[in-house]
């Protein structure tokens, strides 16, 4: 078994076309039907049902492309922390909320509001909730009603005059922006390249 075949075998279980796996790896579709069938014979199993025109993973190649994930993933960072390459790269899976993809700034805020709200003996006529930060600004810009919004969010509307900033007299909110990886995470020239750019920006605002 080697790493071609396996590359090979993840580009054509993720594109599930021979013909479109041979345009992206530059090989001839031959070599690719010849790669896959050895690796077949190799593992003494069906990796792909051929239908036709059409190829999809048998539960054998579902449960192998798994293995097929790790073994390449750990290559390429094999290949990075051993490589002494300058320029970070890779491929970075980011999980963020809306807010901070958006405008940067996190909006877990509710309960602390509402907490102020009840302290202040003030209870709110709701009719209507919103999970989106455009959907809120377009119904209080509509005259629906008021929101609490990240300042960042509504700059714009401020300026622009069609949104005004009602001063918020209770104890102040404090939104923390964190970054959370995995504990056992490596972390790879690209991600460390990442959190220094965040750190900056969060730190800038």
């Amino acid at each position: 078994m080697e790493l071609k075949q396996l590359k090979i075998f993840q580009v054509a279980a993720r594109e599930l076309n021979f013909t479109r796996t041979a345009e992206i790896l530059h090989y001839a579709q031959s070599s690719v039907t010849a790669q896959i069938k050895s690796l077949e014979e190799e593992l003494a199993v069906q990796l792909f049902d051929r239908l036709g025109k059409r190829v999809i993973l048998t539960d054998a190649g579902k449960r192998f492309k798994l293995y097929t994930d790790k073994v390449l993933d750990l290559t390429e960072e094999a290949k990075e922390t051993v490589g002494g390459s300058e320029e970070p790269s890779g491929t970075l899976t980011i999980c963020a909320s809306e807010t901070q993809c958006t405008y940067r700034l996190p909006g877990d805020y509710r309960n602390i509001f509402e907490a102020s709200l009840v302290d202040a003996a003030v209870q709110p006529l709701c009719d209507l909730e919103l999970g989106d930060i455009e959907a809120n600004k377009k119904c209080v810009i509509a005259g629906i009603g008021i929101a609490a919004l990240p300042k960042l969010a509504v700059e714009k509307e401020i300026e622009e005059g069609s949104m005004s900033v009602l001063r918020w007299k209770g104890p102040e909110f404090p939104i923390v922006t964190q970054l959370v990886w995995h504990k056992d995470k490596w972390v790879s020239p690209a991600l460390s390249a990442f959190l220094d750019v965040a750190r900056e920006v969060i730190l800038d605002r």
